[in-house]
């Protein structure tokens, strides 16, 4: 009796454990239905003259209100030797003009491509080739002078300082030469005008595969899966931009400044300190508004919801109906997969992503809902503006107060847009999942 009752119980858990294991057919009857994506309105961000232009503005005038921080003079006292608010003898002027050089190169950069523009028409690609590279190289030259000039008036660990830009270009886009030269000298991808406003900004290697940022409602998943990766890999490139932009005109508008300021001169260490931190958080919001634009993210989110999302089973053995996963389907929402990495739920409108795969899971989290990016955005721009008037209200010198008000004018324009896109996104997202339920 005893043999027959542990007989069963074995035949009883091979059957469960064989059963766990079973392949169910595919499910039939159930399709993955086509996204369908709500138009965003024409909030396209300004042309990237303008807004060079108006970002080289704002660091300078940043950098002008430093140099107020650090050499400002009392010339209402009766035996004041200043004649002005600022000892402008105490500045070196060499040192003035790099920083304005280095600040500037972008700005310059994009007035020598559109002057070669201008030749090449009449000219041919190699003559504006020749007269961009020329321009740039007086740059260089200008720059090595007065970097050179330097050298001879500082110490060591002074003029070394100035050296961030070449170290941090390596540190972010690697030591690659040609990629650096194809980014710095006249190459002919720049006579190429884009179809697109929003051109690809990646390394050479993937610049062949595709030029343009777009989404194309694709039923091959593999097409799905490819997208997703260029516009992962055009996505972190911009942020590599701006973080790069970001630190040098920060650096060298509001730190260098600190390290070359005489010791003679009494400094307000906490107030230009925490100057340069707004003023790299402000410049932050406004390049990323810019380089990543609301439209841009909706390309990204229907890139996304094409894309899907699969949620792993707690339990390995489950008794549930279950199909094989394929790399050539497009799953429908709430079927469950078998993979190599364990049973998944659908969780997406449409499912091309490989279950268990690190970026496919990171790029739906980010992009799927977008417009929760710029709200984060838009809250940072909110405390940054409440904290500069809590600091307009509380210092009382004038250059301290002539600083808040400058990093309050630079935040009311990233203020502004990150709203604007912020309630776009969530009105038409928010459309768009009633559309879905």
């Amino acid at each position: 009796m005893a043999i027959s009752r542990r007989l069963q119980r074995h035949v009883g858990a091979k059957t469960e454990a064989q059963s766990s294991e079973d392949v169910f057919p595919p499910v039939v009857g159930m399709q993955a239905p086509l996204p369908r994506h709500c138009m965003l309105p024409d909030v396209k961000p300004a042309n990237e003259g303008r807004f060079q232009l108006f970002y080289l503005s704002c660091a300078l005038a940043l950098m002008a209100l430093q140099f107020t921080n650090l050499y400002n003079a009392v010339n209402w006292l009766p035996n004041s030797v200043h004649d002005n608010l600022v000892d402008l003898a105490a500045i070196d002027t060499d040192l003035l003009v790099l920083l304005v050089l280095i600040l500037s190169y972008r700005m310059l950069k994009f007035i020598i491509v559109r002057i070669s523009w201008l030749f090449r028409p009449r000219m041919g690609n190699t003559v504006a080739m020749l007269i961009q590279g020329s321009l740039l190289f007086i740059y260089f030259i200008v720059t090595v002078i007065r970097f050179i000039s330097i050298i001879y008036k500082y110490p060591l660990n002074k003029w070394l300082s100035l050296l961030l830009l070449p170290v941090l270009y390596f540190l972010v886009f690697g030591p690659n030469i040609p990629q650096m030269l194809a980014k710095h000298l006249p190459s002919l991808s720049i006579f190429s005008k884009p179809s697109h406003p929003y051109e690809l900004l990646v390394p050479p290697s993937t610049e062949k595969t595709s030029k343009n940022i777009f989404h194309a409602c694709s039923f091959e998943p593999e097409a799905v899966r490819r997208e997703v990766f260029l516009l992962k890999t055009d996505f972190n490139y911009r942020l590599k931009m701006v973080f790069y932009e970001v630190t040098i005109s920060t650096y060298y508008g509001t730190i260098v400044p600190i390290i070359f300021c005489k010791s003679t001169f009494h400094l307000d260490m906490a107030f230009v300190v925490g100057f340069s931190i707004l003023t790299a958080v402000s410049l932050f919001l406004m390049s990323f508004i810019h380089k990543i634009p609301a439209d841009y993210l909706d390309t990204l989110h229907k890139s996304a919801v094409h894309l899907g999302r699969w949620r792993r089973h707690e339990e390995r053995l489950v008794s549930v109906p279950h199909s094989i996963w394929s790399e050539l389907t497009i799953w429908p929402k709430g079927v469950n997969v078998k993979h190599v990495k364990g049973l998944f739920k659908a969780e997406g409108i449409n499912n091309t992503a490989e279950p268990g795969n690190s970026m496919h899971i990171k790029f739906y989290m980010m992009f799927s809902q977008p417009e929760y990016i710029y709200l984060l955005i838009s809250a940072v721009c909110v405390l940054c503006t409440l904290l500069e008037f809590a600091m307009l209200s509380k210092y009382r010198h004038w250059q301290q107060v002539l600083s808040c008000a400058g990093l309050l004018a630079t935040n009311y324009f990233s203020l502004y847009n990150a709203w604007r896109d912020t309630l776009i996104l969530y009105q038409v997202y928010k459309d768009e999942n009633i559309h879905y339920d």
